[in-house]
């Protein structure tokens, strides 16, 4: 009986450790409970229903557990769960149900590591005496804020801890108004007595930390000028939100600092958000301050492909915060900003080059940097565009079967064979659709099999797209009706 016992637990924890390998997700934790001899408050938020015997035997047996309670509003009586004299589970089979709070007596010191959920759904607060557990609630959340995110002294009365340290319990309570008692650390592995005056519904996620962004200026930006604005998006109207100390004003989720300071040359930018709470948010971007440079320029060539093995395209832009740029230099490389092709060469202050005479390769992808130069000699940053390819040819469709304005029958299926050359012979792709749905992605097949189940009856539109993988795509769309087979005649 004894060993069926033990291979009984052990198979539940095996069980446990499978789900929990398939079912960790980021809304998922890994908490360790720590039980000291005798009396413990707990929390545990479980993804999937468990009971209170599945619960105590994932905290031990009957060596180490002795019983569990669950405080039952509403009939204001406890429910307990405890080993029976075969090592067992035995009495209240009660549900475990995120929110909960558990006193667990256990026999020895021990520690558990439990995979907990962390449910941010709402907790009912009824007057009198709560025994709660709360896993979505900030790290450094302490009693004195969580008893103020609950309501004020016309709320709520105290929150209470047991101090497995002291083996004493520990509240937070409000005194004229103020919280008062033992501000101590809220934790989410733990269980609360909360004792209210009203009931209400209280939402754990509503306290947690702000979520603050900075939208403008963006990210590795340069600007030309200070101090400048700094504004960005805040989820908490309430909060106190400072960018490099200069205080921002707040409407709606939108926060706005006038006047922050630059230093020439690379500046970071930091946003601090502050809840009721004390919980803190940041975010940050770097701005490099640039009154005397320029700005490199945006360079764009012909697309994702040209015909041409013997020239190459490109425009810029610069912008310029009242530089005067008097030459311009381009290079031609194989990759973003190398010079393997071609070497700098003077545009002089022209914006677009065409440079021909040269011997391009088939399916190389080639760059065209760009950089200027002011007055007193000093070069922009290179830009460099993002890159064309070299395709002499693009596909021909030479012949799809069947042919467009062919018909067939629903509940049967069609074969689409397509004839299709590259003149630079390039492996080519294939897909289809279906009244433009893709039912084929890419494949390097040229035949589909089109099943016409499920298709209503009439003329439907197949589009072919070839592409050679090289930038080079062509495609044609052709009319298919279907009809319903007719039956079958008689047997003579």
């Amino acid at each position: 009986m004894k060993h069926l016992k033990l291979l009984t637990i052990l198979l539940l924890f095996l069980i446990l450790f499978v789900w929990v390998a398939q079912t960790a997700t980021a809304t998922q934790m890994s908490l360790t409970v720590n039980l000291s001899k005798e009396f413990n408050l707990i929390n545990y938020t479980s993804q999937s229903p468990l009971t209170a015997y599945e619960f105590i035997q994932m905290l031990g047996d009957d060596a180490e557990i002795k019983s569990i309670k669950r405080f039952n509003k509403l009939t204001g009586k406890y429910e307990t769960v405890k080993y029976n004299g075969s090592g067992e589970p035995d009495g209240d089979n009660f549900a475990i149900v995120n929110g909960e709070g558990y006193i667990v007596y256990s026999k020895v010191i021990k520690s558990e590591s439990l995979i907990f959920e962390r449910d941010c759904s709402a907790i009912d607060l009824s007057a009198g005496m709560n025994l709660v557990g709360l896993s979505c609630l900030p790290e450094k959340i302490t009693a004195f804020q969580l008893l103020q995110a609950i309501g004020d002294e016309t709320v709520a009365s105290s929150i209470q801890r047991f101090n497995a340290e002291t083996g004493k319990f520990e509240t937070a309570s409000y005194l004229n108004g103020q919280p008062a008692g033992v501000n101590f650390p809220v934790k989410a592995v733990e269980g609360y007595f909360i004792f209210m005056k009203q009931d209400i519904i209280f939402f754990p996620d509503n306290i947690s930390p702000p979520d603050i962004q900075i939208t403008s200026p963006a990210d590795n930006s340069t600007v030309s000028s200070s101090p400048i604005s700094v504004s960005g998006t805040i989820d908490d109207a309430n909060a106190q939100v400072t960018v490099n100390g200069i205080n921002a004003s707040i409407t709606g989720n939108t926060f706005t600092a006038i006047g922050v300071p630059l230093v020439e040359g690379q500046n970071m930018i930091t946003a601090i958000a502050i809840d009721q709470f004390g919980n803190s948010a940041t975010d940050s971007i770097t701005v490099t301050l640039c009154t005397i440079c320029i700005i490199k320029p945006v360079v764009t060539d012909d697309g994702i492909y040209t015909t041409s093995p013997v020239e190459l395209h490109a425009t810029w832009t610069f912008i310029d915060p009242g530089i005067n740029i008097v030459e311009y230099q381009y290079a031609i490389g194989t990759s973003a900003g190398s010079t393997d092709v071609v070497d700098w060469t003077s545009a002089g202050i022209q914006t677009e080059i065409t440079h021909t005479g040269l011997s391009l390769i088939q399916g190389q992808t080639y760059y065209i940097s760009v950089r200027g130069m002011d007055a007193f000699g000093r070069w922009s940053d290179v830009g460099t565009s993002d890159g064309i390819k070299i395709n002499q040819h693009i596909p021909r469709i030479i012949d799809i079967q069947p042919a467009d304005g062919s018909s067939g029958y629903a509940l049967d299926s069609i074969n689409f064979s397509v004839n299709a050359q590259d003149g630079d012979g390039d492996v080519l792709s294939y897909q289809f659709s279906l009244d433009g749905q893709v039912i084929q992605l890419w494949q390097s097949t040229p035949d589909f099999f089109w099943s016409t189940t499920d298709v209503d009856l009439g003329v439907h539109s197949i589009k072919i797209e070839v592409s050679d993988n090289n930038g080079g795509e062509v495609s044609q769309n052709i009319g298919i009706c279907l009809f319903r087979r007719p039956p079958a005649p008689p047997v003579p």
